[in-house]
């Protein structure tokens, strides 16, 4: 799943846009120089890198290798960029563009890719309504994909549309029966909905599935609380001090305790 401006490579465009290398046998390949298509995964690989470290010079490069006819991988490249460069909105029209254009013997799950890191860069521009839109396309060309599913729900989430969100997560958990985060997800969505037995029954999956997971001891912890299980609540909260004490969820788990202390202090 995708969190932050994390964008992953679309898998195989370098190879696609190079297209197949010509048959070797095996003391050939041992001798001969890189393919055109080794070349441009690397260059790609490269590309994508700098991206993540230097993305101001990443820009260049991207724009140069496209001039140069870097096809799909450069213009990506160039997205990715931008994204981490912080300029959310052209990422995101980049990223729609490419999820239209791509070659066509990319298929529609990698379409399916690129317009799903579309949504995210419309996330991160705050403009969810872009942002769903872009995952609801992304699923229309694959709904076999059970992180698209979370990607759509998690901007429905912060549109306040909670069974929406809910709904996308049935699907996900369907798709995906042992990932922990789904069952996270909708335990957070069901609070939302004021459903705080079947939230609370996410949660203990989610743990069940991962005993160390942060997120799911944070939500077992509010949910228990929010049921008057104080005992209960403090015990996942504890549990996720020791597991993973420099986490964010961390934090959100000492201040419920110190606000949990104070009222009982209070009482």
């Amino acid at each position: 799943m995708r969190h932050g401006q994390t964008i992953a490579p679309l898998v195989a465009l370098a190879l696609l846009a190079a297209g197949p290398a010509p048959a070797q046998t095996e003391t050939d390949a041992a001798d001969a120089p890189k393919s055109d298509e080794l070349k441009a995964a690397e260059r790609y690989t490269d590309c994508l890198r700098l991206a993540a470290q230097t993305p101001e010079k990443a820009r260049g490069r991207a724009r140069t290798w496209e001039a140069q006819g870097g096809g799909d991988p450069a213009r990506h490249c160039l997205a990715v960029a931008l994204l981490n460069d912080g300029q959310h909105t052209a990422a995101a029209k980049r990223l729609e563009e490419l999820a239209r254009t791509l070659d066509t013997d990319s298929g529609p799950l990698m379409r399916a890719e690129a317009m799903a890191q579309a949504g995210q860069a419309w996330l991160l521009a705050g403009e969810l309504e872009k942002a769903e839109t872009a995952h609801s396309k992304a699923l229309n060309l694959n709904r076999d994909n059970a992180e698209l599913w979370v990607d759509r729900a998690m901007v429905r989430f912060q549109r306040a549309n909670y069974a929406g969100a809910v709904q996308d997560l049935n699907r996900a958990q369907s798709k995906a029966p042992d990932n922990a985060m789904v069952y996270v997800y909708r335990a957070s969505a069901l609070r939302h909905l004021d459903r705080l037995k079947a939230a609370l029954e996410d949660a203990e999956t989610a743990v069940e599935l991962a005993p160390r997971n942060p997120e799911a001891l944070l939500e077992k912890g509010i949910l228990h609380r929010l049921q008057g299980d104080k005992d209960a609540a403090r015990q996942a909260w504890t549990r996720l001090l020791e597991v993973a004490p420099t986490s964010p969820a961390a934090e959100a788990a000492r201040t419920n305790l110190t606000q949990m202390k104070s009222k009982t202090d209070e009482g």
